[in-house]
Formats: C-alpha cells, sequence, structure tokens
C-alpha cells in the first residue's frame, strides 16, 4: 500500500492500528488506513478509489495533551466504540471491520511540507464543507452562553430616522396651528470656547504571560498546529473549561458551526488567533 499523493477527503478501512507515544510522551493513536473512495468536491458524491495504488496513509493522532481529551480523541471514540477508560483496550481491539472516513491535507512543519490526516469521523458522515444550521433550542442556548460577551459589543443606541419631522419657521400652537407671532432679532451672543478635554491616562501595560505566544504572522495552521500553539501558552488562573470553552467558541465563530473538520488553514490560524486574545483576556 503506497501513500495518498493529494489533499483530500476518503473512506475507507483500518489496516492495522496501536497506541503509543507522541515526541512529546503524550498518548497517541497510530492507525494505518486504506482509502477506498475518494470524495468529489464539484459533484458531490463518492468516487471508487479501490483500483488506484496510491490508496494509504499512517494517522498519528493525540488522544490526550497536557489540557486533558483532545477533539480527536472523542472522534476516535465515536468511530471505534472505545470506552475511553483504557488505552489497553483501545490498543486491543479487533477494527479489521470497521470504516472509517479521515480528510487528508497539507501540513508545514520545519519548512517542509507533507501530507497528513488532520480529522478523521464515522464512516457515513457527511463529507465536505456542508454547513449545519443549529436549530431554535441550539440557538437560544448559544445566545445565552455569549449574553454577556455581545452586550459588551452592542452599540449604546441604534442608529434610526427622527421620530419627528422639522417643522417651519413659527410657534405651533396647541391646536396645531402656526403662531403669527414674529420674532425679533437675534442678538448674537459670544460664548467662551470649551475648555479642551483632558488627555486619556495611558493603558497599564499587560503583564507577561507565563509562556511563550506563537509566532501569528503566518496566516495558516493545520488544527494540530492551532491546537498545540494555544497550550503552549501556560496561564495558571485559566482553567482546563475556560480554554477548552474558548476553542470551541472560535471555531462557531469561525465556521458558523461546531463541526471543525470543515475550517481551512487560514481558518484554524483565526481560530488560534481568537483563543489566544481570549486567554490574554483573562490575564
Amino acid at each position: 500500500m503506497n501513500a495518498i499523493d493529494r489533499p483530500a477527503t476518503f473512506r475507507g478501512s483500518i489496516v492495522s492500528h496501536a497506541v503509543s507515544l507522541s515526541k512529546n510522551d503524550f498518548p497517541q493513536w497510530v492507525a494505518e488506513l486504506r482509502g477506498t473512495e475518494i470524495w468529489d468536491e464539484e459533484e458531490k458524491v463518492w468516487v471508487d478509489w479501490t483500483d488506484v495504488e496510491l490508496n494509504g496513509i499512517i494517522a498519528y493522532l493525540c488522544l490526550f495533551g497536557g489540557k486533558g481529551e483532545t477533539l480527536t480523541c472523542t472522534q476516535v471514540k465515536k468511530i471505534t466504540g472505545w470506552e475511553g477508560l483504557s488505552f489497553a483496550s483501545l490498543n486491543e481491539m479487533d477494527l479489521s471491520e470497521t470504516g472509517i472516513q479521515f480528510r487528508v491535507a497539507w501540513n508545514t512543519y520545519d519548512g517542509k511540507d507533507t501530507l497528513q490526516v488532520e480529522w478523521v469521523d464515522e464512516y457515513d458522515a457527511t463529507p465536505g464543507s456542508a454547513i449545519r444550521t443549529l436549530d431554535a433550542d441550539e440557538m437560544k442556548a448559544l445566545d445565552a452562553r455569549f449574553k454577556s460577551q455581545m452586550t459588551k459589543t452592542a452599540p449604546a443606541t441604534a442608529p434610526g430616522k427622527p421620530t419627528t419631522k422639522p417643522t417651519s419657521p413659527g410657534k405651533v400652537t396647541a391646536k396645531g396651528k402656526k403662531s403669527t407671532q414674529k420674532k425679533g432679532p437675534v442678538k448674537k451672543v459670544d460664548r467662551p470656547a470649551a475648555p479642551a478635554a483632558p488627555a486619556a491616562p495611558e493603558a497599564p501595560a499587560m503583564p507577561e504571560a507565563e509562556g511563550v505566544l506563537p509566532d501569528l504572522r503566518e496566516g495558516k495552521r493545520s488544527k494540530k498546529a492551532a491546537w498545540e500553539n494555544v497550550n503552549e501558552v501556560r496561564l495558571p488562573h485559566v482553567s482546563e473549561k475556560m480554554q477548552a470553552d474558548a476553542w470551541l467558541a472560535a471555531i462557531v465563530e469561525v465556521s458558523g458551526q461546531n463541526e471543525p473538520d470543515v475550517l481551512t488553514e487560514e481558518q484554524w490560524y483565526q481560530v488560534e488567533v481568537i483563543v489566544l486574545e481570549e486567554v490574554q483576556s483573562k490575564i
């Protein structure tokens, strides 16, 4: 089985798998995948891929990181039926009959571009960039969750049209008729100039966070790189839940949904920036 040579979404089978340690000593699921179908983005159909020689790839999926369970760990549970209580049980599972869908994308690391599996899903999951619309209850819950943030950014008064029309010269009486009383000459009064507003005080300097913020000038990130960069910022007073909530909220803000498999590298970069800004605001 030779390596897949293009970025695309595939579905197929799990040839072999094992639990090992990543280079940072975190548990990861390593799986040899074979693609039997490829998703045609233009026609929106699955195309047979069994006769193509370049149909295999090895996925390296981190299950737990410095902040706990990862998003890919959740996906591995869905695909395999693993209960998540023992790495040994995952390692020993027979997945030869288990179908899988996986997305292959370019990843840049140390100046080198390679194709890697950036997302896995259930075999029959909807591929591509289909937009999932929240239902009424989900939208209500989303409004309630971010109400305080939305209130802060809302304008004090909404622009609109004046509620009354300007009247022509003359005083309007109680009956709605204009008075015929003539006005005398208007005397010009010299008013003293208003005192200049005091200069706004300079904002206090932000304290430095524990850890080094990654370089945000590149403009592209893989999901894995964005997640690792976010977790490099060690802030003891920011809980794991706060960090995870900021990550999921950023995905919804960037993509309009909570399905991270549809994000591009540019959008993962935006997610990273949003989360880091949110973390810095907690300092």
